[in-house]
């Protein structure tokens, strides 16, 4: 969080008056701009700030006045009125140091000086709390993505994983886990090198998204496997699909020649979880350990194709 500094997120266009300024003229200009305060600003630095409160306080107390006789009256100017002294933050300070400024102080306007304390911007409570739910949201968005292939990571597997076996459960629906292998890729990293291993990594994932519909999602398994989940989806469904994706990788056309099919292919192992299958909290874990199993069964047949796991404990 360190590095989310106000610079970045700072309102540079800051609505202020000058120390002279009318009570009429800042009350109007508060008005028209729906402004719950306002900063007062001398040769460039924030001198004051004058909020509703302040203003009240004022017209009371002008109220009271009317019943003395001998009250004489003026209109105020702005530092008759504002709070001497505002609190500021430097531009260099984070969003997390300035949030904790505004809930300290009890303030929701907080006025942004350079080193020279100048002004330079201004935050609100508001605008500092939403920013750190925006970059939250990006952060935890990124734990979730792998970076190299841009798909969805182990974490991110695990999530869909439990959300999608609740649901299918709670409404007896079926759903499929094809677990996907790049076969020979360790020859094809010695071979090529790991660049080239990243590229064909790529090229790969990017087949997968190509092939599946739109209700369908694709995760990093780990190194070269990769976990396709498929929900609402049955076995004969799920066969379509991943020979969609075998060919998909095979009309890829990406050289390997340390493979006896001289171009790079994948190997398929398909489960499907229905309402009839063993319940459990880690069901879904043994979902994706029968994909596995028929992944295996697939490469020791000779890799290149697709295998079903048949035998998913029933109740």
């Amino acid at each position: 969080m360190a590095k989310y500094s106000l610079e970045s997120f700072m309102t540079k266009k800051v609505l202020f008056v000058t120390p002279d300024e009318s009570l009429k003229n800042i009350t109007r200009l508060m008005s028209k701009k729906s402004l719950s305060s306002v900063l007062v600003v001398k040769d460039n630095k924030p001198v004051g700030i004058i909020t509703e409160r302040d203003i009240v306080k004022y017209l009371s107390s002008f109220l009271n006045s009317l019943n003395k006789t001998d009250a004489t009256h003026h209109y105020p100017v702005a530092t008759e009125l504002m709070t001497h002294n505002p609190i500021t933050v430097n531009k260099s300070q984070t969003l997390q140091e300035s949030l904790i400024v505004c809930v300290v102080n009890t303030i929701r306007h907080l006025p942004v000086i350079d080193d020279d304390g100048d002004l330079c911007g201004i935050m609100t409570y508001t605008d500092i709390a939403n920013e750190l739910l925006e970059v939250n949201q990006r952060l935890q968005d990124l734990s979730l993505v792998d970076p190299l292939l841009e798909i969805g990571n182990r974490r991110a597997m695990e999530l869909a994983l439990k959300s999608t076996h609740e649901l299918s459960r709670r409404y007896s629906h079926h759903y499929t886990v094809v677990m996907i292998d790049i076969d020979y890729f360790k020859k094809y990293n010695d071979h090529y090198g790991h660049q080239a291993g990243d590229k064909a990594l790529q090229n790969v994932a990017a087949c997968i998204k190509n092939s599946l519909r739109a209700s369908d999602y694709v995760y990093r398994y780990g190194g070269e496997e990769f976990l396709v989940l498929l929900p609402q989806t049955e076995a004969d469904g799920a066969k379509i699909l991943a020979q969609r994706i075998l060919d998909t990788v095979i009309n890829g056309a990406i050289p390997h020649c340390e493979s006896p099919f001289n171009t790079v292919t994948v190997s398929c192992g398909i489960a499907c979880y229905d309402e009839d299958s063993k319940d459990g909290v880690s069901q879904w874990m043994q979902v994706v350990k029968h994909a596995d199993e028929a992944l295996y069964n697939s490469k020791s047949a000779g890799r290149n194709q697709l295998s079903l796991y048949l035998n998913i404990d029933k109740t």
